[in-house]
């Protein structure tokens, strides 16, 4: 009895959680218009800028005249609505690798000539330029330049797979607001200016363009943070209590970790936006310390959810003190 009831007031509190994650625009799609590519001929010293295709290119490559050419890509995202970088739990930027050449090769990695040994990853800086891209933003993003906020803040990929791939911003989006910058702004490149061969080596990532027809378009996920106060009033939650997934956003799998103080009646629930369970992962007497276990994308009955936020939920009975204990966090799934 006292097991269900506790359960009717997990109810509540996640319908209170789902309500407020719903206040927020959870996922925000780049600007295409400020979205693009520049190309620059380090032979010829000449730029060409490229808005609104399909594709983001970085890398290098050849022209029709056999002129070698290397690629940066840009991309923004509009923040405006967000004003407390506080608010902020996390914050990932995804983007769909769906091309990778490597010296000719279609389907590897980019290799470069003037580094033979040792991976060149693809990275992201934090930049600055404005309502439009021009060819001096080539250089926004090197270490010293005026309209660099983070050189390297971390890699986008470093594999040739055909997939969907992420990188945290939390302290970018964080840092942009907190300045009041309406645009959360970017570049992506590779930790070398230039391949001295004639082979090509390049990733093509889907551009904002590409939503209108395939979906695939670059994306900000970002998950407000939650309050406390009305998860922890009913059921103080004590500081060796972790609950967490890996990676988040995630497709199809992904990792629940979660550490208990003492041995206790464990229930790991997944939740949709609208507070109705979706599946349960774990119910049952579990061990005190850290457990995990992983979540595939599927429902109770092991058919594929759609894309979206859910709410991963852990309730906690000690099995000595009865003391119950409980947290909710988001995760997203993109397909």
């Amino acid at each position: 009895m006292m097991y269900r009831i506790i359960k009717g007031i997990i109810g509540v509190i996640i319908a209170i959680v789902c309500l407020q994650a719903q206040s927020m625009n959870d996922t925000l799609y780049s600007v295409g218009e400020l979205d693009g590519d520049i190309h620059y001929w380090y032979n010829q010293n000449w730029y060409l800028i490229s808005n609104g295709s399909l594709d983001l290119i970085i890398g290098d490559g050849t022209d029709w005249d056999g002129y070698l050419n290397y690629s940066r890509a840009f991309i923004s995202f509009d923040i405006s609505q967000y004003n407390d970088p506080d608010s902020i739990e996390s914050a990932f930027i995804g983007l769909y690798q769906f091309y990778s050449r490597g010296n000719d090769t279609v389907g590897a990695f980019p290799t470069f000539f003037n580094r033979p040994t040792g991976l060149v990853p693809c990275i992201f800086d934090h930049v600055i330029y404005g309502d439009s891209l021009e060819w001096e933003d080539w250089e926004a993003g090197d270490l010293g330049h005026p309209n660099t906020i983070s050189s390297n803040i971390g890699f986008i990929s470093n594999t040739p797979d055909y997939e969907w791939k992420y990188i945290d911003v939390t302290e970018s989006v964080r840092a942009d607001i907190s300045e009041n910058r309406l645009l959360s702004q970017y570049r992506i490149r590779f930790t070398i200016d230039h391949d001295d061969d004639t082979l090509v080596d390049n990733l093509g990532f889907r551009s904002a363009e590409s939503n209108y027809w395939s979906g695939f378009g670059p994306r900000l996920i970002i998950s407000p943070r939650q309050s406390t106060s009305i998860i922890d009033e009913p059921f103080p939650l004590p500081e060796s209590i972790k609950l967490n997934c890996f990676p988040n956003p995630f497709n199809p799998v992904t990792i629940l970790k979660y550490d208990i103080p003492e041995n206790s009646y464990v229930n790991l629930t997944i939740y949709n936006l609208s507070g109705k369970v979706v599946t349960e992962l774990v119910n049952r007497i579990t061990s005190e310390g850290s457990q995990h276990t992983t979540w595939n994308g599927t429902d109770h009955k092991g058919r594929e959810v759609p894309s979206g936020v859910y709410l991963y939920t852990l309730t906690a009975e000690s099995i000595e003190t009865k003391n119950i204990f409980t947290q909710s966090k988001k995760m997203v799934l993109l397909k």
